[in-house]
């Protein structure tokens, strides 16, 4: 097993010597050759675990969706239950009309999907490798205008590391690992690097990924982010419709109208419980870097400086804030979180800060492009109604919460960027001294 993975270490070197040597050599003077309109969709599913029926289903609506679309090319890297490695496919147009229930994909194996396979990489190659493999060897051998990168598979929201007892998404069953969301990062990053080739769009097919400590990782290397801060339902994004509507859209058009072609699956497909729990939305990452990040942190000192004046002011924010919308993992809607914070400072008149948030709200506001929501949260009156945006912070549940995970969070970028964020969180789970009066007699 270890001569097989010194082997593997050994290829993955030499194709990595390989793309570089391409690079030098100029082979990218052809990229002038393809469509205006040219998209491909690269879809890395994890689903070496109990999401291997309904990977089955996504790639057979992407068979779907490629026969309306000529400028769309889709290829995946999928792994399956089991240790024969993963399959990296282009995903080729079929007319069938296959059944529509999860017992007949459950039945339904890759040889009966309308494909090509192109490689198979051994069990043993991590997954960080994999990944960047996949997307150096897509970009290089198949550009095009419009490149978006699918992260399919099980969310559990921001991790700094591979080794995080909770956070991540990709997670394999075998071996046990997943992905962090740094390492992604950093991947795109080398990908854009090598092969001087650009990814518009990042999606998160998982649950509780859509996070602002997530999308601010991206800002340097994609253009746009979208997933879900909530759990998802296990068909994940609409491929079929998400294909066609590829064949005319810009990465900003893309942006306006995902959310919205979720929502309309889940009206065919979801349960109501799902329907009504479902959050989607997609972040312009760079304007958020750029725009949002000074006036939330402005905003925030303030505020922690009225809340070191003020002690007694603790209790009735806490109570405020823990009103917000709330998700596993403790994350909790951020543009609702500062309406509350608002509200609270409009009762308490102070309005230099409020006026402070409402900047930081507008910038907020313009960063998240378009977004969709189930009724629980129109329908429940203790939410700062109008404020909502599917995009989610992690807000401590309490001290004990925020001492075991602050050191993760403290290594976001967007903790570096908003250095005020992690100074209220100090402050506001700051034990409040209790005063004692003694009475003589």
């Amino acid at each position: 097993m270890q001569m097989k993975m010194v082997k593997s270490k050994i290829k993955y070197i030499s194709y990595m010597t390989i793309a570089l040597c391409i690079l030098i050599q100029g082979a990218f003077a052809f990229t002038n050759n393809h469509s205006s309109k040219s998209w491909k969709v690269l879809v890395y599913m994890q689903a070496d675990n109990d999401l291997a029926p309904y990977a089955m289903w996504d790639l057979a609506e992407m068979e779907k969706g490629l026969v309306q679309s000529k400028n769309v090319r889709v290829f995946t890297e999928l792994d399956l239950p089991g240790d024969e490695g993963s399959y990296r496919l282009e995903v080729l147009a079929n007319e069938v009309n296959r059944e529509q229930n999860l017992t007949y994909y459950k039945n339904l194996s890759l040889s009966q999907i309308n494909s090509r396979i192109i490689t198979v990489t051994d069990e043993s190659i991590s997954q960080e490798e994999k990944l960047l493999d996949f997307v150096l060897w897509a970009q290089e051998t198949h550009p095009t205008d419009h490149t978006m990168l699918v992260i399919w598979g099980h969310g559990e929201g921001w991790s700094y590391s591979q080794l995080a007892q909770y956070g991540g998404v990709a997670l394999d069953d075998n071996p046990i690992s997943k992905l962090s969301v740094n390492k992604i990062r950093d991947i795109i990053k080398s990908s854009e690097m090598i092969t001087n080739s650009h990814l518009n769009f990042l999606s998160m097919d998982a649950c509780l990924m859509q996070t602002v400590e997530v999308a601010h990782e991206f800002s340097e290397v994609v253009e746009y982010v979208s997933g879900s801060t909530q759990i998802q339902n296990f068909r994940g994004l609409p491929y079929t419709n998400l294909i066609i509507s590829l064949e005319s859209k810009t990465p900003y058009r893309l942006a306006q109208t995902l959310p919205e072609l979720y929502k309309n699956a889940l009206e065919t497909y979801a349960t109501n419980k799902d329907k009504r729990n479902a959050t989607i939305s997609v972040v312009n990452v760079k304007e958020l870097d750029q725009t949002f990040n000074f006036k939330f942190n402005e905003a925030l000192m303030a505020l922690t400086d009225l809340l070191e004046e003020r002690t007694d002011y603790k209790l009735t924010l806490s109570y405020k804030l823990k009103q917000t919308p709330a998700f596993l993992g403790n994350s909790r809607d951020l543009s609702n979180f500062i309406g509350e914070i608002q509200k609270f400072l409009l009762e308490k008149n102070e309005l230099r800060i409020f006026d402070l948030f409402n900047e930081a709200l507008y910038y907020l506001k313009s960063s998240v492009v378009s977004y969709a929501y189930g009724d629980q949260y129109l329908n429940n009156h203790d939410y700062y109604l109008g404020y909502f945006r599917a995009f989610g912070v992690w807000f401590p549940g309490d001290n004990m919460d925020f001492q075991n995970r602050k050191q993760g969070f403290e290594k976001t970028r967007f903790y570096q960027k908003v250095p005020a964020w992690g100074d209220f969180l100090f402050e506001f789970y700051r034990p409040i001294k209790p005063i004692f009066i003694l009475k003589g007699n």
